[in-house]
């Protein structure tokens, strides 16, 4: 009997310590990366054209894999936007970004949206689970609806 309850009291020990582990590292197993909703709103008749992958080296705001950042993003070009600033920037279609944890994606979030403010930075965004999904305000409000329908239901 002593041997049964020493035995399960390791396993839940054990079991405990893994999700520990697996919270401090980050892993968001269940979460779809950034690159994965990207193709999915593409398949969803979302007119994304190019996108670009980041990974801790390409990363210009240098946040990916840092802690309390994203762990994965993706920018991409709307093919509607002739007169935006170009490249993969946001205003030329979008991001998303995804987090370890809900409360991550909520802090960037968070200060996204209060430089959305500024007429200088404005931009569409939506949070959802441990996604956030940026698009640029050239678009018609319109259009970032069907953005924004599609990434919900994705994330």
């Amino acid at each position: 009997m002593r041997r049964g309850i020493f035995v399960a009291a390791v396993v839940l020990l054990a079991a405990v310590l893994a999700s520990a582990a697996s919270t401090a590292s980050g892993s968001t197993a269940g979460t779809p990366t950034a690159k994965t909703v990207v193709l999915q709103l593409r398949a969803a008749g979302l007119p994304i054209g190019t996108f670009k992958v980041y990974n801790e080296r390409t990363d210009g705001n240098h946040l990916l894999g840092r802690p309390g950042q994203y762990t994965s993003k993706v920018n991409f070009v709307d093919k509607r936007i002739e007169d935006g600033p170009g490249g993969f920037d946001v205003g030329s279609g979008g991001a998303v970004e995804v987090f370890a944890s809900k409360a991550d994606a909520k802090r960037r979030y968070d200060y996204i949206a209060a430089l959305a403010k500024s007429p200088l930075f404005a931009e569409y965004d939506y949070l959802e689970g441990k996604g956030l999904l940026r698009l640029s305000h050239i678009l018609l409000p319109s259009q970032a609806k069907k953005y924004e329908t599609v990434f919900r239901r994705l994330v």
